[in-house]
Parts: structure tokens; sequence; C-alpha cells
């Protein structure tokens, strides 16, 4: 659970990337985990990237077309506050944080909250806030937003 922090246990679904920690001398003991950015995440099919100078998030962002909290899954021990220079990074090669496609989106109105389109659309604010790992609780009363329907 400490290598998937943005992932729900009880809400697990056939195709969700999940982060597999290495483990050193396989042992399985906490202490002995290889939590480096560069092995969190890590899957036959994800790539490493070491930043350049000059590199912002939104210019790593663009580059691999993913959302922040694809690249924030992968990398859950970095502080990506701070200077972005020499870092290494996981770059996931799916993005299961995409938005959903308009199909499956309510768009927010004047006056709408989370709770209220909770209630609007028969969905837990929990299930809600799952399916939207990039929204915060304010995101949900500004217009326009787009916010994805769980099934």
């Amino acid at each position: 659970m400490k290598a998937n922090p943005t992932l729900d246990p009880y809400n697990l679904r056939i195709g969700m990337q999940l982060c597999i920690p290495a483990q050193e001398n396989g042992m399985n003991n906490n202490n002995n985990m290889n939590n480096t950015p560069a092995n969190m995440g890590n899957t036959a099919s994800s790539r490493v990237y070491t930043t350049q100078r000059g590199d912002t998030l939104t210019r790593i962002l663009d580059r691999y077309e993913i959302s922040f909290g694809a690249l924030q899954s992968s990398n859950p021990n970095v502080d990506f506050s701070g200077s972005l220079e020499n870092m290494t990074l996981t770059i996931p090669s799916e993005d299961h944080f995409k938005t959903c496609p308009m199909a499956g989106a309510y768009i927010v109105k004047t006056g709408d909250s989370l709770d209220s389109i909770s209630k609007k659309l028969l969905v837990i604010t929990d299930s809600l806030l799952i399916s939207n790992p990039t929204l915060t609780i304010d995101d949900f009363s500004i217009p326009g937003t787009k916010v994805c329907i769980p099934n």
C-alpha cells in the first residue's frame, strides 16, 4: 500500500498498474526494500528518465504525455516541489490517471459541490474522488470542470 498510495485497495480492477517494490536478498522485509524512485513502480514497460538542466514538471509531463498523478504514483518518494535537476524518475508506460472520455463525464455547473454532484449522480463521494485523482474537493465546485463518473 505504501508503493501505491493513490489506489483504493478495495477497488482494484483488471488492467490497473500496481507498483511492486524491489526486494533485496529475496526477503520480504520493509527494512530491506529498495524504495528509490527508479525502482518504485518499475515494470517491464516503464522507462527510467534522468532529468536534465532546465527540465520542469510541465515539460516532463508533456514530453511523455502523462498526468502528474501517474508520475507521482510511479515515484512516490520524490518531492516535485523543488528542483528537478539530476533526478532519476520512473516514467509509467500507461497513465491510469488520465481523464475520462466525455461520454463518462459530468461537467460541473454553478452551485455544484462534491456532495451535490454525488447526490445527483447517486455515487458516494469517495468513489468520485478515487475516479478523479487529479481533482481536489474544491475542483468539484468550479464550473466547467470535467468529472469522471465511476462505473
